[in-house]
C-alpha cells in the first residue's frame, strides 16, 4: 500500500495560491498563474495562524494586517533598490526648473550617472534632488541623463519577485511574531529558492553578457567569480 508524502513547503504554497484564486471568464478551473497583493498578504497572515481577509481596505485592517503590509512593503523596497532588469532604465533624463534644480521622482529608489557622461561632475540623490559633490551645488546647467531604479506597483512586478517577496515577508512576519524558528512555515531553504528562481529569471530576460557589458563582467570578476577563485 502506498504510503501519503507530505507536501513541501513550497507545494503547500502553492495550495494557498491556487486556492484563492477567482473564476474568471475562459478560465473554469478558476486558477491564472500571476499573484495578487491579496493573495500575498493572505498567505503571509496564514503563517501566522491568522484568517484571511477578502480585501486590501482600510477597513479590513486588523494589527495584524497593518504588520503584514508594512513588512512586505519592507521587502519590496529592499528588493527593488538592488535593481533588476524588471526595474532599471538607462538614460533617463531628468529635467531643470526654472531654478537649475533637479527634482528626482519618488518612484526613483536610485539612480547611478555613467561617469563618461559628465566627466567634470559627481552627482548623487540628495534631499529628492540632484546634487554635485564636485561643485557642492543643486543648481546644474543642463538636464542630466541618470541611470534610474525604480519602486514598482505590485502589479508591475514579475511573477518570480513576487513570489520572493512574498516567501521572504512570511518569513520575516513569522520570526517577528512567532520566534520559534523551528515551526517556521517558511524556511531559509524557501528564501534562498525563491531567490535563486528570481535572479535565474534575471539573466533570462536581462540577456547579459559579460563580454560586452563592463558593469555586468565587473561585478562577475570581484563577485561569484572572484570568490570560487579564493
Amino acid at each position: 500500500m502506498p504510503t501519503e508524502r507530505t507536501p513541501t513547503t513550497v507545494e503547500a504554497i502553492d495550495a494557498i495560491l491556487i486556492g484563492d484564486q477567482t473564476t474568471t471568464p475562459g478560465n473554469a478551473s478558476g486558477s491564472f498563474a500571476l499573484t495578487t497583493e491579496l493573495m500575498a498578504i493572505n498567505t503571509m497572515l496564514s503563517v501566522i495562524g491568522e484568517m484571511p481577509i477578502s480585501s486590501l481596505t482600510p477597513g479590513e485592517a486588523t494589527p495584524a494586517v497593518i504588520m503584514t503590509q508594512n513588512i512586505l512593503g519592507e521587502v519590496r523596497r529592499e528588493m527593488d533598490s538592488r535593481g533588476w532588469h524588471y526595474n532599471t532604465e538607462e538614460d533617463v533624463t531628468l529635467n531643470r526648473d526654472i531654478n537649475g534644480h533637479i527634482a528626482v521622482p519618488i518612484s526613483i529608489i536610485r539612480l547611478d550617472v555613467k561617469t563618461n557622461n559628465y566627466p567634470r561632475k559627481d552627482i548623487i540623490l540628495r534631499n529628492a534632488r540632484l546634487y554635485d559633490l564636485i561643485d557642492h551645488t543643486y543648481v546644474f546647467t543642463e538636464d542630466i541623463k541618470v541611470d534610474a531604479v525604480y519602486y514598482r506597483p505590485w502589479d508591475h512586478l514579475p511573477e518570480p519577485a513576487k513570489r520572493y517577496a512574498m516567501i521572504r515577508g512570511g518569513r520575516i512576519l513569522q520570526d517577528r511574531v512567532i520566534g520559534d524558528q523551528t515551526q517556521n512555515a517558511f524556511t531559509s531553504r524557501d528564501e534562498f529558492q525563491a531567490l535563486t528562481d528570481l535572479r535565474e529569471f534575471e539573466g533570462d530576460t536581462g540577456d547579459y553578457n559579460m563580454l560586452d557589458s563592463y558593469s555586468v563582467g565587473k561585478t562577475l570578476w570581484n563577485g561569484p567569480l572572484n570568490m570560487v577563485s579564493r
